[in-house]
């Protein structure tokens, strides 16, 4: 009933993403352990900021790794990123150059 689902695809992209998870999870633990001496972990803001920075690279890491790799989904998560940033810098610079 269901038809062909494209197995090829499916095992060639999932393979895609685990690499790039691996290779991002790897970022996100390395950077944490590279942030810790810049930042007092005894405090909330220290910790909070360690594990930000740490992900966000983790999360960048595993984009780029996606998008070299060709997956779709990151290049259509970029356009929608892309698509998104011109609706909303349009009426930013509206108003910034009607303020200035």
């Amino acid at each position: 009933k269901l038809g062909s689902i494209h197995d090829e695809y499916l095992i060639i992209n999932s393979l895609k993403i685990i690499i790039s998870a691996l290779i991002g999870g790897s970022a996100t633990f390395v950077s944490l352990y590279m942030i810790a001496p810049m930042v007092n972990l005894h405090t909330y803001w220290g910790v909070l900021i360690q594990g930000a920075a740490s992900g966000l690279i983790g999360l960048v890491v595993y984009l780029v790794i996606g998008w070299l790799l060709g997956l779709s989904e990151i290049h259509d998560l970029l356009k929608l990123l892309r698509s998104t940033a011109n609706k909303i810098g349009r009426p930013i610079n509206i108003i910034w150059n009607w303020w200035s």
